[in-house]
């Protein structure tokens, strides 16, 4: 490897066996170019393993033997997450290596400005409610909701939807990732992310600013599909179910008293029930006393529907596991935000 490195060579290939991944950091620390590894290895559960040692800079997925092109995608993900690149291994015909040339033809490249879109509209949506309503951690008056449409020069429209505090996020479209977005290719819409994920990255890899970047994916998976004229769901991998079972969310609270409250909502779960929803999801986390209420009603009022819980990380660790232990007694699918997401070891 010094001696590759003194002469210029751009990687190192299969310097060690794949029977000890470990010795791959040892080995980086000690060489100065690049090592690339993977053609043994298979599935990205696997190259998570290899790739997460911190001694290789190129994973090298056989398409022919890693799981083939759609695993390969995966993996190439699981690099990308980790800051290495992909590429390929190719061994066998000219079948294997035209899997490998289409799957590098696939990869992230600075958008070029070949393609010509029509502007990037966003629409914030506000509307005030005749009843305001509520959950454990904010209550509402008025709705908020910012659409995002984009029209390629066919006229051919996709349409997405931002989660978020909409002006925030209307901003954060219309200032930053919708010029960079003008001219590009809207069916290259894996790079189109990774060029807005990468132009923000020192500032947004969370908050308001992936909100805008989920609205503008979306609408152009939805105008790619127009476009292909194919669902959206062949182009997540293929449609394997024409009917998808649904549930009735909603049993947020209202500025009632407390028996009232419960009343409001047995009776909107109800309506729910007659609509032939078999599954409902509740929200707890108003106070320790009302939530336990409600879930025993629930389930007396509905035992043979499937109930669900959501108390959008009310509690702390103690109430949360009271909480959790009276859910399972009453044969609730699933305790939802139990707890803050700040801290995420404590869901263990």
């Amino acid at each position: 490897g010094t001696l590759l490195a003194e002469h210029d060579y751009k990687w190192f290939e299969e310097p060690l066996s794949p029977a000890h991944p470990q010795r791959f950091r040892q080995l980086a620390d000690k060489v100065d170019i690049p090592i690339a590894t993977g053609e043994c290895e298979q599935t990205r559960f696997g190259f998570q393993t290899l790739l997460q040692t911190g001694g290789v800079q190129i994973a090298q997925p056989d398409l022919a033997y890693c799981g083939g092109p759609t695993e390969a995608l995966k993996i190439r993900t699981v690099a990308s997450s980790l800051g290495i690149n992909c590429v390929p291994h190719c061994w066998g015909t000219q079948l294997n290596l035209a899997s490998a040339v289409h799957f590098l033809a696939s990869a992230y490249v600075e958008p070029g400005r070949a393609e010509v879109s029509e502007p990037i509209n966003t629409y914030r949506l506000q509307h005030t409610l005749e009843e305001s309503f509520g959950f454990s951690q904010w209550h509402y008056d008025t709705r908020n909701n910012l659409i995002v449409e984009i029209v390629d020069d066919s006229g051919a429209v996709g349409w997405g939807e931002c989660y978020g505090p909409a002006a925030i996020t209307q901003c954060a479209i219309d200032t930053f990732y919708a010029p960079l977005l003008m001219g590009c290719d809207p069916l290259k819409n894996e790079a189109l992310w990774q060029h807005c994920w990468r132009a923000s990255l020192d500032f947004a890899m969370k908050g308001p600013m992936m909100g805008a970047i989920s609205g503008l994916d979306m609408a152009l998976v939805d105008l790619k599909g127009k476009l292909l004229g194919v669902s959206v769901s062949e182009l997540m991998g293929g449609r394997v179910r024409d009917e998808v079972p649904c549930y009735a969310t909603g049993m947020y609270f209202r500025n009632q008293p407390k028996a009232d409250l419960l009343q409001t909502i047995l009776e909107e779960a109800s309506g729910y029930v007659e609509l032939g929803f078999e599954a409902l999801k509740i929200k707890i986390g108003k106070n320790m006393l009302f939530d336990k209420e409600l879930i025993v009603l629930m389930r007396e009022r509905f035992p043979a529907v499937r109930l669900m819980a959501d108390s959008n990380h009310a509690y702390d660790l103690p109430e949360a596991v009271e909480i959790g232990t009276l859910l399972a007694e009453h044969d609730y699918k699933w305790f939802e935000e139990p707890l803050s997401p700040a801290h995420p070891q404590r869901f263990r």
